[in-house]
């Protein structure tokens, strides 16, 4: 049989077809195909018939049960389905459910939830409780037969008020009784019920089952009638019908209802007599058992005044004992005690000597184990001081033959010579350490916004983005702008040197004499340190980066602290414009509270610097602008990007003219445009590191 071709006629007819019945019944499917569920609810199927195949699970690609809530009739017979899925309740519609000669062992805990369930069909299947079929209102036929395993009916059946038509194996259910379950549906339901075996007849029952069944053949569409009339007298008998079975149930009911009733006092009356009948035997029991009680004492003290008088008897008739005997018994009592005393006495000095001696033992050998470590330790510890201090000798031996290598290189090499005094002067130069420091203060601003601009491109803000670039490029051409200061000084230092060369008189020594005179004249004290990023970001926000320079002999002087700097030292340091001495105050003032209230602010913070708000915004307290400043710089203080490229160094090469810092030493040779902008790169400039 091909199965492929019969599944791809049912669908093609069940898409074709108006019939509200999705057919892919004997099939052979291990799984159902892809889109069923979804055609079911999209051309409105009110029954899909899966019987005759291999399914083991209700489940289907593409769709989920909630795709199947106008399905009225669901057939899942002859499958190999071993439990229902836990949300089946959200077929609310469904009226019919076979799942019978499957291979179930339980049923979902969710199946009462099926309000509108008329027939459940779970015959020929390994269920060993139906517990979970209970308060289903609109319940009427049940098949539970063919469950060997079923051997008991839940009470929980009784709360299904509709039920008309239980189909069971008689000898295999063992609750209730075979005599119940022959009577019919209604004695069933009340012995399940009440607990009680059922009285009178049901023949009722049988009528209603008929009318349950016809009703669902109708609905079915396997009884179609010819016209609607006929169809309406029919609903209107079996409505008849289900009324006076309703009338007599509850006449039934009612009965039973007194029965029981009768019954129950009945029963306490005869157990309130049982209970006064056994309280009188146990009354009677304890009146004899004390009669007994009493007799067996009397008798107890008789015996006891008996043996008391024969006792008496003995002793009379028995004289006192030997005073020699009992002195011998004595004598013989103490000489052994004493023997005990002795042995005693010799075999503690046995175990206390035994006991020194281990323990004297033990300390001897623990000493000279101990000797052994401490000198094998000694002659480790000399062997490593001895190799220490020749490795140590042979470093200064070496160092000290390097050391005069170098300066007899020096000594003849006066190129050597002139490089070591150009060095020393660019080292002490102030206006070089100023330039040297804008440099870096440019280029951790243009890191800044690099970083800044790479993450805003993940968030796609393109005005932000335009802004940091117009930003970008200022910086950049004031990074040009410092550099060509920066080789102009070096020029001047050349030109100082070959002026200098020019003076020299053919003297060999001149360039060795040169650098111990800058040595002499340089204080001890004068060293050029970095300057603190912060503080380098408020001299550029007040435009006195320049004065840097003139700056350089105030941080030498330790007595002086930075917030004590005032308009006279400034002027004595060559400061000779009152609005760069105004900034340069300025600069320092908002470094200290910054550097006071950086740690207080955990709000979210730029990463670039904010342009000079225009007059029109308002105006924002010191206090505040400078813990803004503080929040701001502090972005610059520590730029830890990493490259674009091999994503794993830091970044280190400023492209120009775009201004990018986005890539590592090592990696900015193989790109010839920039890898953020695409921009063509004509310079490339290394940062300065701190």
């Amino acid at each position: 049989v091909n199965f492929k071709a019969r599944l791809e006629k049912k669908l093609c007819l069940a898409r074709e077809t108006p019939e509200p019945i999705f057919d892919i019944s004997q099939c052979n499917l291990k799984e159902i195909p892809q889109g069923v569920f979804v055609l079911c609810k999209v051309l409105r199927k009110e029954s899909l018939l899966l019987s005759e195949n291999k399914l083991t699970a209700l489940l289907c690609s593409g769709g989920s049960l909630t795709d199947l809530s106008l399905l009225t009739n669901l057939d899942l017979r002859s499958n190999r389905f071993r439990k229902l899925p836990d949300d089946l309740y959200k077929l609310e519609n469904l009226r019919e459910l076979v799942v019978s000669q499957n291979q179930l062992t339980t049923l979902p805990p969710t199946l009462n939830r099926l309000r509108k369930l008329e027939l459940l069909d779970i015959a020929e299947n390994c269920l060993q409780s139906i517990e979970q079929v209970s308060c289903m209102l609109q319940l009427r036929i049940l098949n539970i037969s063919a469950n060997p395993n079923l051997r008991t009916i839940s009470p929980h059946l009784a709360t299904c008020d509709s039920l008309v038509d239980i189909i069971l194996d008689e000898d295999v259910i063992e609750n209730p009784p075979k005599d119940v379950t022959q009577r019919g549906t209604l004695a069933i339901l009340q012995f399940l019920a009440t607990g009680l075996p059922p009285e009178g007849e049901f023949t009722e029952v049988e009528a209603a089952v008929v009318a349950t069944e016809d009703f669902l053949a109708a609905e079915r569409g396997a009884k179609r009638s010819s016209s609607e009339q006929e169809e309406r007298q029919r609903l209107e008998r079996f409505m008849k019908m289900e009324k006076e079975a309703l009338e007599k149930n509850q006449e039934i009911e009612a009965k039973l209802h007194l029965e029981q009733q009768r019954k129950r006092e009945e029963l306490l009356k005869e157990l309130l007599q049982q209970q006064t009948q056994s309280d009188e035997k146990v009354a009677q029991l304890q009146q004899e058992k004390e009669v007994d009680r009493n007799r067996l004492i009397t008798d107890i003290l008789r015996e006891e005044e008996r043996w008391s008088g024969v006792l008496d008897k003995l002793i009379s008739l028995r004289g006192g004992p030997d005073p020699v005997l009992i002195e011998q018994e004595r004598a013989e009592q103490e000489k052994l005690l004493e023997q005990l005393r002795i042995q005693e006495s010799e075999l503690r000095k046995q175990e206390i000597l035994g006991a020194m001696t281990d323990l004297l033992a033990n300390e001897v050998n623990r000493v000279i184990n101990y000797q052994e470590k401490r000198d094998e330790a000694s002659r480790d510890v000399l062997a490593r001081e001895c190799e220490s201090n020749d490795i140590l000798e042979e470093v200064f031996r070496n160092h000290s033959n390097d050391r005069r290598q170098i300066v007899r290189e020096i000594n003849r090499d006066e190129e050597l010579q002139k490089a070591a005094v150009a060095t020393l002067i660019s080292k002490h130069d102030a206006r070089s350490w100023g330039l040297v420091e804008q440099l870096r203060i440019v280029e951790g601003q243009l890191a800044a916004m690099s970083l800044f601009e790479m993450e805003k491109r993940k968030l796609a803000t393109e005005e932000q983005i335009q802004d940091l670039a117009d930003r970008r490029l200022s910086l950049t051409l004031i990074l040009v702008d410092l550099l060509g200061q920066q080789e102009q000084r070096r020029q001047q230092l050349l030109d100082t040197l070959s002026t200098m060369e020019d003076s020299r008189n053919d003297r060999q020594d001149f360039w060795l004499l040169h650098y111990q005179r800058l040595l002499d004249s340089q204080p001890e004290e004068l060293e050029f340190h970095s300057l603190d990023p912060l503080l380098g970001y408020n001299f550029l926000l007040n435009g006195v980066v320049h004065c840097l320079p003139f700056l350089s002999r105030l941080w030498q002087n330790k007595a002086l602290a930075i917030e004590d700097i005032t308009d006279e030292h400034l002027m004595e340091a060559g400061v000779k414009k009152e609005k760069d001495r105004a900034g340069i105050i300025k600069a320092i003032r908002d470094f200290v509270a910054s550097s006071r209230l950086g740690d207080d602010n955990d709000f979210e913070k730029p990463s670039a610097p904010q342009e000079s708000e225009s007059d029109e915004s308002p105006k924002k307290s010191p206090d505040s602008e400078a813990a803004a400043k503080s929040d701001t710089a502090s972005e610059f203080q520590e730029v830890t990007a990493e490259c674009v490229i091999c994503m794993d160094e830091k970044v280190g090469i400023i492209f120009i003219p775009c201004g990018h810092l986005c890539v590592c030493s090592g990696c900015h040779q193989s790109v010839t445009n920039c890898p953020m902008c695409r921009a063509a790169i004509d310079q490339r400039i290394r940062v300065i590191q701190p």
